[in-house]
């Protein structure tokens, strides 16, 4: 009994972390979804420094260690993944960015899908 109250929650966690473990590793094995802000310059959206963007038939997402945020609505609707407000860059303009503008992930989104077609 106590293995089985240990145990699932250990493979349930396990569970939950291959999908993320396996995205992972397809951006350190491809040079080509990875991205840093040194690429973009002031197109970069967010943030962190860098990460790896995703395509997954029509979804188009963002991943930094081990988190996930959409960058279109088909992500947010099929995949789950929460839109990257929690690091998105306001607008370096300060009268764009009073009205809480952020950066557009434009660049990014247009990449991704030039890379995946």
């Amino acid at each position: 009994m106590l293995l089985i109250i240990i145990g699932a929650p250990i493979s349930f966690c396990l569970d939950q972390l291959l999908p993320i473990l396996e995205e992972t590793k397809k951006a350190e094995s491809n040079k080509d979804f990875f991205v840093t802000k040194e690429m973009y310059g002031g197109e970069w959206p967010f943030t962190v420094d860098e990460g790896a963007f995703f395509c997954k038939g029509n979804s188009i997402y963002f991943g930094h260690k081990g988190k996930f945020y959409a960058l279109n609505g088909t992500a947010k609707a099929q995949l789950g993944y929460p839109f990257p407000d929690a690091i998105w860059r306001a607008d370096p303009n300060l009268e764009i960015a009073k009205y809480g503008l952020k950066i557009p992930t434009t660049a990014i989104e247009e990449k991704a899908i030039s890379l995946f077609k």
